[in-house]
């Protein structure tokens, strides 16, 4: 929790790294997370490189808890593998 509170703060966003260790791919989350609905929030955290289906993942699963199931376009839901 230490390093959390130490290395993830809102006022230290402009150097994220896209990178998959767990300080790093929170830190790129959280700045994902600065965008306006899911959609945007995802192309972010795809758009930082490196590990990007981590990053996408944690960003998209907290993005899914503030915006709501309803807020991920239908298209990328009808390209689910057993969808349907």
């Amino acid at each position: 929790m230490e390093q959390l509170e130490e290395y993830i703060r809102p006022d230290e966003l402009d150097n994220v790294t896209g990178s998959g260790y767990v300080v790093d791919c929170l830190k790129s989350a959280r700045y994902t997370l600065q965008q306006n609905n899911y959609q945007d929030v995802i192309k972010t955290a795809i758009s930082l490189g490196r590990d990007t289906d981590t990053i996408a993942c944690v960003a998209g699963g907290i993005a899914g808890l503030y915006y709501g199931f309803e807020a991920i376009p239908e298209k990328w839901i009808e390209q689910l593998k057993g969808n349907g």
